[in-house]
C-alpha cells in the first residue's frame, strides 16, 4: 500500500477528528502497572521460552517482569516452546 507522506499542511487541513487526550490534573495521584497489578494482564513475547533466563542468568526486561510478579513463574513448569 503505497501512501503519499504527512505533510504539517496535510495536517492542518484535515476533517479527521482527533482521539480523546487524558492530561491529570496538577498534583493527581497516579498509579503504575507495577502498583495497580491485579487489574492488568502480562503478557510475554521476548524469547520462544517463557520467562526467557529468569530462572537462569537472564537480567532484561522479561526477567525483571517475572521477578516483580512471581506468580509468573508457575507458567515457566511447563516446557513449552512458543513458535
Amino acid at each position: 500500500m503505497d501512501r503519499a507522506p504527512l505533510t504539517t499542511n496535510a495536517l492542518q487541513d484535515s476533517a479527521a477528528p482527533l482521539s480523546q487526550l487524558w492530561v491529570p490534573a496538577p498534583g493527581a495521584v497516579l498509579t503504575t502497572i507495577e502498583d495497580d497489578a491485579a487489574a492488568h494482564l502480562k503478557a510475554d513475547f521476548a524469547n520462544c521460552w517463557l520467562g526467557g533466563g529468569v530462572l537462569g542468568s537472564g537480567c532484561v526486561q522479561e526477567e525483571i517482569m517475572f521477578v516483580l510478579y512471581p506468580e509468573l513463574l508457575v507458567g515457566t513448569c511447563v516446557p513449552y516452546v512458543q513458535a
